[in-house]
């Protein structure tokens, strides 16, 4: 027969704490108890012999007199009466507990209607209903929510000891009839392990012993979860308990205990059990021996009778001694190592498990895994005595996280111990510190090594930013923010920025960064990658970064380029900022380099198609169109029919009627209404009339003579008559051809 004890069994934290701070007490003064610190009669003997007294009642514990709060937790009236009668009192309240206890008052008054799944007769369960000003509705199960009448706002919290299987079962009845309900997640780590533990060692196991006092609500769970599995179990509360028959040769017995139960008493029952074994094994040996005795007789008389018939395998009996003994003392050898391989295997976990815990000192780095996260604190098995806890502020650099947005339940962290125990028994923790320390190893590799590192800007603060690097707080003045001067520095929190590290101080842990010497490294290199690939012709996209009146300067890559005022477009361009804005996008063409002098020359309407490749498609002779007016001369008007091509209205295609100036009928600007009368792409010329060819002729009136004459709107507003009598001045016959030649005049100044 074998025994295993379950990884995790016996005391909890809680419960050891409180038995640990009364003994502590009762070595020096009378201490009185609010009800059994365990639900286990035995240690309860042990205590009331060290001189502890428990009531049922504050009201029974004399004035000034010092009392202790089990680890179930009291009701808001206990602590008001301690109060008022001037108790010393020794809280034992359970961290677990404590946090039921504080989600039960938070829940009611934010206004949730808030149910407790567990035991209503519970001192903890009792605790909460107080806590929750009894505002609350205690459920066993799955099944009262069936007929629960549920509110909008439903919150829902655990005994800490609570069966896993009926909470995850009460969460999905809840959910699936309700929205969203408030999950307070109370259930002790501890007991999550134990049932764990005990569930795993069950299935292993051919028989299971729970130990455990009768009343404990957590044995009684372990007991029901074994007994589910399938295995016979035994719940005792001692080792006097335990019954013989429950045990038979060979069989391998699992063994756990409740929260409740002290090592001593499951210590005496892994020794009553392994005593039960050696018994059977000597019962066995006495008849064995009993059987052999009453057989030896009968062989003798058998051996006698065959030595008197025959005499000659005397000789063979002398030799056949020799071959016994070494049979004998082989099979003695192997029973030995067999025995001592069984001992082997029968030793129980205690030691294992002892040895799994750790010694820590405060200041030290350990590992642990995560086990429960709240809004406020997380809790880390760390293989200590009690567990480790993280306030919120300990977990990280950054302000203002949720500690479920840093870790999650089951991760395993780096953390450092700060203090062995708080006012509630935790070891208190900071993975802050941890990853500072991990952190400034990484900058200090960075440091020497003169890299670009990256970090997330967290916050502004006078003179500079915080950036969180490697999980450090490292302060970037604002003068090394970026190139130029940056009016808000606001814009940067929670951008991650590009940085070096040009000041570290490892006394005060003082880290000072720059992002204007990465971005000039890292300009440099752009800068010098853009040169070795720049040829002249190429078609490349660029970022305007400024605008002067003779051009723009365009960043592609590192290096600026200019684009002078007539490459911009190939209309006409007044000022850059009529066709582009800092910041634009553009696509550019290379048009020359001077690589010594650094200068590149761009154009942007080189790269793009020619529009006067495209005009005749897009218009014919007779067409009427819309356009601007560009510019006006002596001879007419240039107006732009298509971005990049414009058109000339002689002065005499203007109106129908003579006009002297050519800003009497438009202006720089307009919008008009021409007829295309012809197109010639190769000299790029296009000419337009704003005449209209269906209005009559101007009218013909009598002259003072006798003979017929029509008005024509002289030069300076005055009218002049012609004469039709075979009189024609020579200005009728030349003029059109005098100004057909100073049109030509103005657009070819070569030729004068």
């Amino acid at each position: 027969m074998k025994n295993q004890i379950a990884a995790a069994s016996g005391f909890c934290f809680g419960v050891k704490r409180a038995i640990a701070l009364a003994e502590e007490t009762l070595g020096q003064e009378p201490l009185y108890a609010l009800g059994p610190l365990v639900h286990n009669p035995q240690e309860m003997e042990r205590l009331n012999q060290l001189g502890l007294t428990v009531v049922a009642d504050i009201e029974a514990v004399p004035d000034g007199a010092a009392l202790l709060i089990r680890a179930h937790g009291a009701s808001p009236a206990v602590y008001a009466a301690a109060t008022s009668k001037q108790l010393r009192l020794f809280d034992a309240t359970c961290p677990h507990v404590r946090q039921l206890l504080r989600k039960a008052a938070d829940f009611v008054q934010s206004g949730y209607q808030l149910l407790i799944v567990g035991d209503a007769s519970h001192p903890e369960v009792q605790a909460a209903l107080a806590w929750a000003r009894g505002l609350a509705t205690v459920i066993t199960g799955p099944e009262a929510i069936a007929t629960l009448p549920l509110s909008e706002r439903v919150a829902i919290v655990a005994q800490t000891t609570t069966k896993l299987d009926v909470w995850e079962a009460v969460l999905q009845e809840l959910r699936s009839r309700t929205t969203d309900p408030e999950v307070g997640c109370t259930i002790c780590h501890a007991t999550k392990k134990r049932q764990q533990a005990a569930q795993e060692l069950s299935k292993q196991v051919d028989i299971m012993v729970v130990v455990g006092g009768h009343n404990s609500a957590n044995t009684r769970n372990l007991v029901q979860l074994c007994s589910e599995i399938g295995t016979p179990t035994h719940h005792v509360e001692t080792a006097a308990d335990l019954d013989p028959a429950w045990f038979p040769a060979g069989a391998l017995v699992g063994i756990t205990a409740g929260a409740s139960t002290p090592d001593w008493i499951i210590k005496e029952v892994v020794t009553t059990v392994e005593n039960m074994e050696n018994k059977n094994n000597e019962l066995m040996e006495e008849t064995t021996e009993q059987k052999t005795e009453e057989v030896q007789p009968e062989a003798e008389k058998q051996v006698e009778e065959a030595t008197a018939a025959e005499a000659t395998p005397e000789t063979e009996c002398q030799e056949a001694p020799c071959q016994c003994e070494e049979q004998a003392a082989e099979h003695t050898s192997e029973g030995e190592e067999a025995e001592e391989a069984e001992q082997v295997e029968e030793t129980t976990d205690m030691a294992d498990v002892a040895g799994d815990m750790v010694d820590i000192r405060t200041g030290q780095i350990v590992e642990g895994t995560v086990v429960r996260v709240t809004d406020s604190e997380v809790y880390v098995d760390i293989r200590y005595k009690s567990d480790g806890i993280i306030q919120a502020n300990e977990l990280s650099n950054l302000p203002n996280v949720q500690p479920a947005d840093v870790v999650k339940e089951g991760d395993v962290i780096r953390v450092v111990v700060l203090r062995l125990e708080n006012r509630e028994g935790n070891v208190v923790l900071s993975k802050r510190r941890a990853d500072a320390e991990a952190g400034w190893k990484l900058a200090e590799a960075a440091f020497s090594e003169n890299q670009i590192v990256r970090g997330e800007v967290t916050e502004v603060v006078k003179g500079g930013l915080i950036v969180n690097l490697f999980n450090l707080r490292a302060f970037l003045p604002a003068s090394l923010v970026d190139m130029r001067f940056v009016p808000d520095l606001g814009i940067y929190v929670g951008q991650e920025v590009d940085v070096k590290i040009i000041e570290m101080e490892n006394n005060r842990r003082r880290l000072v960064v720059s992002r204007k010497a990465a971005i000039e490294e890292l300009e440099a290199e752009r800068k010098e990658a853009t040169w070795a690939a720049l040829e002249e012709g190429q078609i490349i996209e660029g970022t305007v970064q400024r605008l002067t009146d003779f051009g723009a300067f365009v960043d592609i890559g590192g290096v600026d380029g200019l684009v002078h005022v007539s490459e911009i477009s190939w209309g006409r361009v007044n000022h850059p900022s009529e066709v582009l804005a800092e910041g634009d996008k553009v696509k550019v063409k290379v048009l020359g380099l001077d690589r010594e002098r650094e200068r590149i020359s761009l154009s942007l309407k080189h790269a793009q198609p020619d529009p006067w490749t495209l005009v005749t498609e897009q218009f014919k002779a007779g067409d009427i169109v819309t356009g601007k007016v560009m510019r006006t001369v002596s001879f007419g008007a240039f107006v732009e029919i298509t971005p990049g091509v414009e058109g000339l209205i002689h002065i005499s295609q203007l109106s129908n009627e003579r006009v002297e100036r050519t800003e009497d009928v438009v202006s720089p600007g307009d919008e008009v209404k021409v007829h295309i009368l012809n197109i010639n792409p190769g000299e790029r010329r296009v000419s337009l009339s704003m005449r209209d060819p269906s209005a009559p002729r101007p009218e013909r009136t009598q002259s003072g003579g006798g003979g017929e004459r029509f008005e024509r709107r002289p030069r300076g507003g005055r009218s002049q008559s012609y004469h039709e009598e075979g009189s024609v001045t020579l200005g009728d016959v030349f003029g059109n051809l005098f100004e057909q030649e100073e049109e030509k005049d103005e657009k070819d100044p070569e030729n004068n």
